[in-house]
């Protein structure tokens, strides 16, 4: 009985403490931040980059590691 009380109190202090409520929050903003950036990146870029991953033959899609990273052209290339 002891343990599951200081377990949950334990559990009570990790969710409610500030500390971890902000560095949990800033984890999150980040993330969002990241993909908000990455995003704006595709689209300032999708017409210099993406006609190459289109040209591009199934193998080098595949096997061709300057090309596979440019997978994410697929959302894009009915716009080139």
């Amino acid at each position: 009985m002891m343990n599951a009380i200081s377990g949950a109190a334990t559990l009570g202090i990790l969710l409610f403490n500030p500390v971890t409520i902000s560095v949990a929050g800033g984890i999150a903003w980040n993330h969002d931040f990241q993909k908000a950036t990455l995003v704006d990146f595709h689209e300032a870029n999708y017409a210099e980059v993406c006609p190459v991953y289109r040209d591009a033959l199934t193998w080098d899609r595949w096997f061709d590691s300057r090309i596979r990273n440019k997978s994410w052209c697929e959302g894009y290339l009915d716009r080139i």
